[in-house]
């Protein structure tokens, strides 16, 4: 009979915790952490302190593996792993708030640039989040371990991505980035080094005159002047005093093929491009200053 209630007792205990035999449950690590996680914030919440201090020292013991229960009035010890503490990682993730000031400029066409600043926003900035400020300006939040990582990614990963982006559609960039969290961090990457082909550097003098095909309309005064920021600062430039609309440009080479595409693609179509997206009819020749009877003009 006493063995029959044994076996009762143990089938109760099996069903309750769901063990075979009636075993107390093995808790896991993270199971006790969050239980003396809890015991201590709910501990705090408490007006008594009798309570609280016992709900305490159960959670110390609980962490420490010493807990001690009371069953049918006997007192006994069930040793637990004492829980490890917490380490927080070595590297921990920051995050900093980065205003980015990004102009496209260049292209063959209007539309050509509007694709590309799309693209940059995309493929350079969209993991970021972006926000359009104004205009050009984004913010954007930057998630880096190291501040060498941070710098990484503010002077070369984001701006060389814009770069790349940015020459397929025969555009340039304008880059700069400055923290909204210190403001006395600004990030502004150094222009691209000059390819070791260029052998030789050739002088030309430019000429280009601007006509507005609509009257009442400023766009030749807007004209001339995108055609000096985006064109011509790509260049050694100095402006002749003596004519208004007369340059000296020097450009640097390797071949003679070269030279004839930077000049035709890099100088003649944009100059056309911004002409025709301010309704302006353009001229524009140069002249090779050893030899004048080389030249090149748009068609």
């Amino acid at each position: 009979m006493r063995s029959r209630q044994k076996e009762d007792k143990r089938a109760e205990a099996a069903r309750v915790n769901g063990l075979k035999g009636g075993r107390p449950p093995a808790w896991s690590v993270e199971a006790r952490t969050a239980a003396v996680r809890c015991l201590q914030q709910y501990a705090r919440t408490l007006k008594s302190t009798t309570l609280a201090d016992e709900l305490m020292r159960l959670a110390q013991a609980l962490e420490d593996g010493k807990l001690r229960l009371r069953i049918n009035g006997v007192t006994t010890d069930r040793p637990t792993q004492a829980i490890a503490p917490h380490k927080p990682s070595a590297v921990e993730t920051r995050q900093m708030r980065v205003m980015i000031k990004m102009h496209v400029n260049g292209g063959r066409s209007s539309r050509g640039r509007l694709k590309a600043e799309q693209e940059v926003v995309e493929h350079a900035l969209g993991r970021y989040r972006p926000k359009q400020e104004d205009g050009w300006d984004y913010s954007l939040t930057v998630s880096y371990k190291s501040d060498e990582e941070l710098d990484s990614i503010l002077m070369e990963i984001i701006p060389g991505t814009a770069r790349m982006i940015a020459a397929k559609r025969h555009c340039k960039i304008e880059y700069s980035a400055r923290s909204l969290d210190d403001p006395s961090r600004t990030w502004k990457p150094a222009p691209p080094v000059p390819s070791p082909l260029i052998q030789r550097l050739t002088r030309l003098t430019l000429s280009l005159r601007l006509q507005v095909l609509r009257r009442g309309s400023n766009g030749k005064k807007k004209a001339h002047e995108e055609i000096e920021r985006q064109v011509f600062s790509c260049f050694p430039v100095q402006k002749l005093h003596d004519k208004e609309d007369e340059y000296l440009i020097a450009v640097g080479h390797a071949t003679d093929e070269q030279l004839d595409r930077i000049i035709n693609e890099q100088i003649l179509e944009q100059v056309k491009s911004i002409a025709r997206d301010r309704h302006c009819y353009v001229e524009c020749e140069l002249h090779k200053v050893d030899d004048p009877e080389r030249s090149w003009c748009l068609e």
